[in-house]
């Protein structure tokens, strides 16, 4: 939290250029909601019991959804990237560097903390063994913060912000409905993580942080690349 108000002082111009838009102003006032009830809920509860009762609710049909969307994670949504970003090399570019720049991070923060898994930390609590789901590949260590986390907020963080320019034709509703579909999407990217007991909730929170704060701060290369490369793409030259 006092890193959130030390970037939002230090950035206040920054902020004030990208958030002109009805979209990002939803998306990126719904995330500081969210992230504030993830704080609140890490203040207020211990991380065990917090992450039992996040598991709350397990079903087979749930179960197989989240295998798949924390799957996206892996592979898929850089192919969806590409296939999205390229038709202008800016977008591609901002994408790439956000991506690669926030998940150097996220592995300098894993392997300097090297915090334990709830699979470690649980261990054979009965309580724990009941929401194991199974083919899942249970992880020990390096649980702060969650990789899968920023790669999902990564994403749909500059699809927000390069959504005028892939949506020029369409009407700012429409744009701030994508836009809160996206958040929705890298929320639920998140929890699947918490739901598959790969991570807690302090670790989705802070994987959430980098992967908005780190393409928040690199707008200004996207700016300076879109003012270069104008339209021009792998499909348009």
């Amino acid at each position: 939290m006092i890193f959130i108000i030390f970037f939002v002082t230090l950035h206040a111009d920054l902020l004030c250029k990208i958030m002109c838009t009805k979209q990002t102003i939803s998306y990126f006032a719904g995330y500081f909601l969210l992230f504030l009830a993830m704080l609140v809920a890490l203040l207020l509860v211990p991380k065990p019991e917090l992450h039992l009762w996040l598991n709350g609710l397990h079903t087979p049909f749930l179960d197989g959804c989240m295998r798949t969307i924390t799957y996206f994670a892996q592979w898929p949504l850089y192919v969806i990237a590409l296939l999205l970003f390229c038709r202008r090399y800016s977008m591609l570019a901002y994408y790439a560097i956000s991506e690669v720049a926030a998940a150097a991070l996220v592995q300098v923060l894993k392997h300097s903390f090297n915090m334990p898994r709830p699979v470690t930390v649980f261990g054979n609590d009965p309580a724990f063994q009941q929401i194991i789901v199974e083919g899942v590949r249970m992880h020990n260590w390096h649980s702060f913060p969650s990789g899968h986390t920023q790669t999902f907020f990564v994403f749909f963080t500059v699809l927000v912000i390069v959504l005028p320019a892939l949506c020029k034709n369409q009407s700012a509703a429409l744009r701030t409905l994508i836009a809160l579909v996206a958040l929705l999407l890298a929320a639920l990217g998140a929890y699947s993580r918490i739901y598959l007991s790969q991570h807690f909730l302090m670790d989705v929170c802070a994987g959430s942080c980098i992967g908005v704060m780190v393409p928040m701060m690199l707008w200004p290369l996207y700016k300076r690349w879109t003012e270069k490369w104008g339209n021009k793409g792998i499909l348009t030259h």
